[in-house]
C-alpha cells in the first residue's frame, strides 16, 4: 500500500469516527488523538524520505567520486614505448617552463597552463602524480600525435573558455576526440562529441564549456556535427540550483543570423511581445514564467495550438530540440520538461513532472526547408542555461 492510499484510507476511518461521535453527542477525544497520531507517522515518513534522499545524493557523489579516482589510476600508468631512453620519475611538482616532448616535436609551456584543469591527465602530470618520463634534454615525453596536440595545448592556454573547433578538419577531430579522451579533458571531450558555441552576443562559456552564462537579451548560436540531423537538450537547472532566467526562447534559426539586434514589439496573436527580429526567420519555443508556446513572429497562425498556460509555481527543468532535414522540409520537434504544481490533499501542492511536445515543420510556418538551420537561444532576462551531453 502506498503512502497516499493508506492516509486516504485513515482519514476516512477519522470522519466516520467523527460521524458517530457526533450522533451520540460526544466531543470525540478519540478521533482527535487518533488525528494527532496521523500527524505524527506523516512527519515521520517526511523524516525517513529526507534521509533516503540525503543518502541518494551521497552515493551519487560517492560514485562519481570513485569514477575519477579510477580514471586518476588509470592515468598515472604510462603508456609503454620501445627504445626510448627516457627515465620515469614520480613525485616532482613541475615549476615555471615546461617543456613537453610530443613524438618527435617539442612544445614549451608552464606549470601554471598544466594545472588549469585540476582533473586533467596534466595536472596531474604537473602535480608529480603521474610518472614523468623525463628525456636526457630535460624535456617531459608524452606518447601521443603531434599533429592535433596543438589544438590540445591551446585548449589548456584558455582554458577552454574562447577555444572553437571551427576549421578542425573532421579526421583531426577524431584524433582530438581521442587524445581529450585520453587526457581527461571532459570540457573539449564535450565539445567535440556535442554542441560548442558558434557565435555568440554578451554571453559567455562557463563550467569548462558545458554552462551558458548571459546577460538581457544576450543570444547564442551552437554548431553541432551533422546541421542535417541533430538534437539539443539545455537544462535550467545545474546542480541544485535553478537558473534565475524565467524568459528564454530556444529554437532554431539560420546559422548566419544577427544576434546582437535591438529587441522589438510585435503582435502575436492578442498579445504584444519584445522579441529579437531573428523571430523572423527562425522557429523557437518562448519559457516563460506563465506559459510555453511556439514562436515566429513572421507567420499567421492559430497561436492558441502553440501556446500551453503554466499553472503558477510550475518549474521548467529542461528543453529539447530535434531537428530533421528532408528534401522537402525540415521537420523540428520540440521537448519542454517541467514539473506542474498541481493541488492535492491538504491545501497542499505537488510537483508532478510532465513534458509537454511540439512537431512542427518549417512549411507550417511558412519558413523557407534550404536554410542553413542551427541552434539558437536568447535570454530575455540576465541567466544562464547548462548544455546537456547529447
Amino acid at each position: 500500500m502506498t503512502l497516499d492510499s493508506f492516509l486516504e484510507q485513515r482519514v476516512q476511518q477519522l470522519v466516520e469516527e467523527a460521524l458517530r461521535c457526533r450522533s451520540s453527542g460526544s466531543t470525540g477525544p478519540e478521533v482527535q488523538k487518533q488525528l494527532d497520531d496521523l500527524r505524527s507517522q506523516v512527519s515521520l515518513q517526511s523524516k525517513e524520505i529526507a534521509q533516503l534522499r540525503e543518502r541518494l545524493d551521497a552515493a551519487e557523489s560517492l560514485v562519481k567520486t570513485l569514477d575519477n579516482e579510477g580514471r586518476r589510476t588509470r592515468a598515472t600508468q604510462p603508456r609503454k614505448t620501445c627504445g626510448d631512453n627516457s627515465v620515469s620519475e614520480a613525485g616532482k611538482e613541475l615549476q615555471g617552463k615546461v617543456t613537453l616532448k610530443v613524438g618527435s616535436q617539442k612544445f614549451h609551456t608552464s606549470a601554471e597552463t598544466l594545472k588549469i584543469f585540476p582533473e586533467s591527465w596534466f595536472a596531474l602530470l604537473a602535480s608529480g602524480r603521474v610518472p614523468q618520463k623525463v628525456e636526457e634534454d630535460g624535456s617531459i615525453f608524452v606518447d601521443a600525435s603531434s599533429k592535433t596536440f596543438p589544438h590540445v595545448l591551446e585548449y589548456l592556454r584558455c582554458g577552454g573558455k574562447s577555444f572553437t573547433i571551427n576549421g578542425i578538419p573532421p579526421a583531426a577531430r577524431d584524433e582530438l576526440l581521442r587524445q581529450a579522451q585520453y587526457f581527461m579533458l571532459d570540457g573539449l571531450e564535450r565539445m567535440l562529441r556535442g554542441v560548442h558555441v558558434y557565435a555568440s552576443h554578451d554571453m559567455t562559456l562557463e563550467d569548462h564549456g558545458a554552462l551558458l552564462q548571459g546577460r538581457k537579451h544576450s543570444a547564442a548560436t551552437l554548431d553541432v556535427p551533422d546541421p542535417n540531423n541533430f538534437q539539443i537538450s539545455l537544462s535550467f537547472k545545474n546542480g541544485k540550483a535553478y537558473s534565475p532566467s524565467t524568459s528564454v526562447l530556444i529554437g532554431v534559426a539560420p546559422i548566419d543570423a544577427l544576434l546582437d539586434c535591438t529587441w522589438e514589439s510585435r503582435h502575436i496573436g492578442p498579445r504584444k511581445l519584445t522579441v529579437p527580429p531573428v523571430a523572423d526567420a527562425g522557429l523557437f519555443v518562448r519559457v516563460a514564467s506563465e506559459s510555453l508556446e511556439v514562436l515566429n513572429t513572421s507567420a499567421q497562425y492559430d497561436v492558441r495550438h502553440y501556446r500551453y498556460q503554466l499553472s503558477s509555481g510550475s518549474r521548467v527543468e529542461t528543453v529539447k530540440v530535434c531537428f530533421e532535414r528532408t528534401t522537402e522540409i525540415c521537420k523540428i520537434a520540440f521537448r519542454v520538461m517541467y514539473y506542474a504544481a498541481e493541488p492535492c490533499k491538504w491545501n497542499t501542492l505537488q510537483s508532478t513532472l510532465t513534458t509537454r511536445s511540439w512537431d512542427v515543420t518549417t512549411a507550417d510556418f511558412g519558413l523557407t526547408s534550404q536554410a542553413d538551420y542551427r541552434p539558437v537561444l536568447f535570454f530575455d532576462e540576465p541567466g544562464w542555461l547548462k548544455i546537456e551531453k547529447a
